[in-house]
């Protein structure tokens, strides 16, 4: 059975890179103060009433706790609504999960610590130098005192980029004042270790994977100043890095000196400060991104995705040499490019192809429940294509697994022409903008370097007339981007 995930604080930074990196694999649900964005729900965990009757209503397997009052100079003012959210709160859906046998996994801080004695193992004893520090702490101290199935983890400086929130505010502030042409002065005497998201992500998602439970210290590689970070952003996203002044550190509430960890192995190597940099720029500006991590009234470059999608379908028929009788779109996605490729040939747009209505939920994504529904509920309306010349449609093709289950149910066509509104993708993205679990379909096939020969081995391996791609330039100039301003690495050239 698909595990039940619940994640607590899913509108911030950290809750959106776990999303997007569980949805596939999990039934995955969020909550927020805010509730605030798509499939979460308001919850303040402070009001234990309220928790309990969220609890009675929804089941999980897993519960992911980030949702926290992370602004350490405001805990420091403000202690009791620090302690409210960072312990109490924490304390609900703690008693909640116990009393319902659910695995608790907890995001807690490298502020425990002083720094003072590094190098730091999981079980160190904690000395906190600020009040964040400390109620992160008791949470700590709650949960192991209440649960024998949990999971606590104490990451580095978290940092990183996901399209809904966002760079993290340390990155974002950087560029905005640097674009602005502001002197950009920080700290160079506290040592941080910045942990990417992405990275955190793929330790909790292992967490959840191998059943692990206890305490466990992660934070990337790298030790570096704010000072010197800085440094690094601005270099990387083009600024002057001689813009970036260094400077002593007079905060309102101490800081932990040099929180470094003993170096374990958990199997994920963490992304060191200029690598992490470089995933973030490639996830901002991914080519990729527009035709499959984005709604289609979403912008990017002043266009709407479902514009830029439609487009390409255009653009795709321009270059085609087939009449077909019919263009049949993939099921949501390739519906776009589809209008695009049927008014630019001059072929009726039918919607042959039908998949099982998915009953709707008020809390889970419905993602896995699209991959299973694909598996086993796709129907092809035989009498809109039997005895005639289909043009199939699609904005991209990953794994190859929606295909191989499409062609067969379009048995009824007298031919089938795969037309696909994006270049082939020959590389399983560095950044993690594909799916985990997801292969790359050419990866299977005996193929030479050129796109005709790809295209000749996907079609014969699915055994249909024809497979035509839109070239990778064609596709960057309707995106609105010079080749060097964005990514396409996994992309064929």
């Amino acid at each position: 059975m698909t595990k039940r995930i619940l994640i607590v604080g899913k509108s911030g930074l950290l809750g959106t890179k776990l999303h997007e990196r569980l949805v596939n694999k999990y039934r995955v649900g969020g909550v927020s103060k805010s509730g605030a964005g798509m499939n979460n729900r308001e919850l303040d965990i402070t009001e234990q009433d309220a928790v309990e009757t969220f609890f009675d209503t929804y089941s999980f397997d897993v519960v992911i706790h980030v949702a926290a009052n992370t602004d350490v100079d405001f805990c420091e003012h403000n202690q009791t609504e620090a302690w409210e959210t960072n312990v109490e709160g924490t304390k609900n859906l703690v008693l909640e999960c116990k009393k319902r046998g659910i695995k608790f996994c907890y995001l807690s801080s490298d502020y425990i610590f002083s720094g003072a004695n590094p190098p730091y193992e999981a079980d160190a004893n904690p000395d906190p130098v600020n009040y964040y520090g400390m109620t992160k702490l008791e949470g700590e101290r709650i949960i192991r005192e209440e649960l024998h199935d949990f999971v606590i983890i104490r990451p580095g400086k978290l940092y990183g980029y996901t399209p809904d929130f966002g760079c993290d505010p340390f990155t974002s502030w950087v560029r905005n004042s640097l674009s602005e042409d502001s002197t950009v002065r920080v700290d160079d005497s506290i040592v941080k270790y910045p942990t990417l998201i992405d990275d955190v992500s793929r330790f909790v998602e292992a967490a959840i994977e191998s059943d692990w439970t206890g305490l466990f210290n992660f934070s990337g590689p790298d030790s570096t100043t704010k000072y010197e970070w800085a440094r690094s952003i601005a270099a990387n996203y083009g600024f002057d890095s001689s813009r970036v002044e260094a400077k002593t550190a007079d905060p309102y509430a101490d800081r932990p000196q040099d929180v470094r960890y003993v170096s374990t192995d958990f199997g994920i190597d963490p992304h060191g400060v200029e690598t992490g940099i470089e995933v973030m720029y490639k996830q901002e500006y991914c080519s990729f991104r527009p035709i499959y991590r984005m709604d289609i009234a979403e912008e990017f470059q002043g266009q709407s995705s479902g514009e830029i999608r439609k487009r390409l379908g255009a653009v795709l028929a321009r270059e085609d040499d087939i009449e077909p009788d019919v263009v049949v779109p993939i099921p949501k996605s390739g519906i776009y490019p589809a209008i695009g490729y049927a008014e630019e040939i001059g072929s009726p747009l039918e919607f042959a192809l039908s998949k099982q209505q998915l009953r709707k939920r008020t809390l889970y994504d419905e993602s896995i429940d699209r991959i299973n529904v694909l598996e086993e509920k796709m129907r092809a309306i035989k009498s809109l294509i039997e005895n005639k010349t289909v043009a199939v449609v699609d904005e991209a093709v990953l794994s190859g697994k929606t295909l191989r289950t499409v062609i067969p149910i379009l048995g009824a066509a007298s031919k089938i022409h795969v037309r696909i509104s994006s270049p082939p993708v020959t590389q399983t993205c560095p950044a993690y903008m594909h799916p985990e679990n997801s292969n790359i379909f050419v990866d299977d096939l005996d193929i030479d370097s050129e796109s005709n020969d790809i295209e000749s081995a996907i079609a014969a391996e699915l055994n249909v007339s024809s497979v035509k791609y839109v070239d990778r330039d064609s596709y960057l100039l309707e995106m609105g981007v010079e080749g060097d301003d964005i990514c396409s690495f996994c992309f064929h050239s």
